[in-house]
């Protein structure tokens, strides 16, 4: 039946249809099934629901309103409901929904499949697009009738599976015409979305103010890429639960291009700033390459728009400037990048604490050339101005090539790769300081240490190559050793040898 309602001013047509409800009424074994499909050309919301909260929120006036719907139920089912009075097995389904909103994305092309029975809800899909962002989703809610009864206890069970070609910001994020990203993102997207995986939510933290709101949550599989970010996520998964006041990861692994992780935590005061929580955490990996990690890359008109600049966007981040909780951290890590660091083979503990202050407890490194340093001290990144390090170290046979570290001294810098050559053991302690950017400020810093060089040579180096105007000129821009066997003092930016 074709129907022209119309509703404090707002003119709808109607179409229903329904297949064999009279003749199951009259004892005929038939199954039932509805049919209906609505089109508006115009909406105003303030007359229709004589609500202005949704005014507000969605527009005064919504365009093109249409969609179909239907429901299909077997005649057994609906014996069963009337006999039993049991919540009957019903297939519902929406067909081509679409709407035009004045201050948020318009919806179309959207249509589901839904069986809602007696215990379980099952959306076999819903598919749809909002604005320009496609996607697809399924799943299933089990035990959802524990609902209904504020003193049951048990689990429901969401299961969710969704996918999307792309997803942008600009639909997602935004409401009342504004933007609630900052506007730098504005034009950012997610491309080849998908997510599977459960949710476990005990009804007690559902229904009851007094119970914390536990949960254990499943990602099976995760992967996506930014428009702005050149590297994949890929082949995450995810176990977490939460159990009052504290949260476990019992496993978080995937890949960041080269860079992967395998991860194990537990944290105390999850909820509460990050300074006042506590815990523990694993680290394991092959690669963290964070100079690649943080390399997001937006274009240079949104970098001038933004008053920022890419030096801003794309180099790590200030040690001083972020919060650190009270953990323990043990790490397996087989080469780490920052800056002009490569660190290899880090296994070991740490300690971090909110006052900015790393203790390491035999914290091991190994170069990629062989040999090792094992670090016992602490790594202070609460001056902005300065870090420190006090530290143990024991280096054995390391290739000097492998150090990726630049000493600071005056207007001049050296690195440690390109003006030294040698096979370097040594032991001793140190209090080092280090620059926000990462380099050693030599005139700050005091070592003593005993150290052994093997087939070294100093290169390109200005203290030795002055020395060439005493010697007749001579050129000391390359000079090599056999060995160099000594201990040395390191203060106020001299090298104190007492032995030669």
């Amino acid at each position: 039946e074709n129907l022209a309602l119309e509703y404090n001013g707002n003119l709808l047509e109607v179409e229903v249809l329904t297949e064999n409800l009279l003749l199951y009424f009259l004892d005929f074994e038939r199954d039932v099934k509805a049919e209906l499909s609505v089109n508006a050309e115009l909406l105003t919301l303030a007359t229709l629901f004589r609500d202005t909260s949704l005014t507000q929120l969605l527009g005064e006036e919504l365009h093109g309103l249409h969609f179909g719907a239907g429901a299909f139920i077997s005649h057994g089912d609906l014996d069963e409901f009337f006999q039993a009075d049991s919540i009957p097995k019903v297939l519902l389904s929406l067909d081509s929904f679409g709407i035009e909103f004045p201050l948020m994305a318009d919806i179309s092309d959207m249509s589901a499949s839904l069986t809602f029975g007696p215990d379980t809800i099952s959306l076999h899909n819903l598919d749809g697009t909002l604005g320009e962002s496609a996607f697809r989703f399924s799943g299933s809610l089990a035990n959802y009738g524990l609902l209904a009864h504020q003193d049951s206890a048990g689990l429901l069970a969401l299961q969710f599976h969704m996918e999307s070609d792309l997803m942008r910001a600009e639909d997602l994020f935004t409401i009342k015409n504004e933007f609630l990203l900052p506007e730098t993102y504005s034009t950012e997207y997610l491309e080849d979305f998908s997510l599977q995986g459960s949710l476990d939510l005990p009804t007690e933290g559902l229904l009851l103010d007094s119970v914390p709101l536990d949960f254990a949550l499943h990602i099976e599989d995760m992967a996506w890429n930014f428009r702005y970010y050149p590297l994949s996520f890929e082949q995450f998964l995810i176990e977490l639960r939460r159990e009052g006041d504290e949260l476990f990861i019992d496993d978080l692994e995937g890949r960041v291009g080269e860079s992967n992780l395998k991860m194990t935590a537990n944290i105390g005061n999850f909820t509460d700033s990050v300074e006042n929580m506590y815990g523990s955490l694993e680290l394991e990996s092959e690669l963290l390459d964070f100079n690649s990690l943080l390399n997001y890359q937006l274009p240079e008109e949104l970098l001038d728009s933004s008053a920022l600049d890419s030096s801003q966007i794309r180099e790590p981040p200030r040690l001083d400037q972020l919060a650190y909780p009270s953990f323990d951290f043990k790490l397996d890590i087989g080469e780490l990048r920052l800056g002009g660091l490569n660190i290899y083979g880090m296994n070991g503990k740490l300690r971090s604490t909110k006052d900015k202050i790393f203790f390491l407890d035999s914290l091991r490194i190994s170069s990629g050339g062989g040999g090792s340093a094992e670090f016992n001290g602490h790594f202070n990144v609460s001056n902005p101005h300065m870090y420190s390090v006090g530290a143990d170290l024991e280096v054995k046979d390391m290739n000097i090539n492998d150090i990726g570290l630049q000493l600071q001294t005056g207007e001049e810098s050296y690195s440690l790769n390109e003006n030294f050559e040698g096979i370097i053991s040594a032991e001793g302690l140190a209090e080092i300081f280090i620059t926000p950017v990462l380099k050693v400020d030599v005139p700050t810093t005091t070592a003593m240490f005993n150290v052994t060089i093997n087939d070294g040579a100093l290169i390109n180096f200005s203290h030795i190559q002055a020395a060439g105007t005493f010697l007749e000129n001579r050129n000391l821009d390359h000079e090599n050793f056999a060995t160099l066997n000594n201990s040395f003092l390191l203060m106020d930016s001299r090298v104190v040898i007492p032995r030669m």
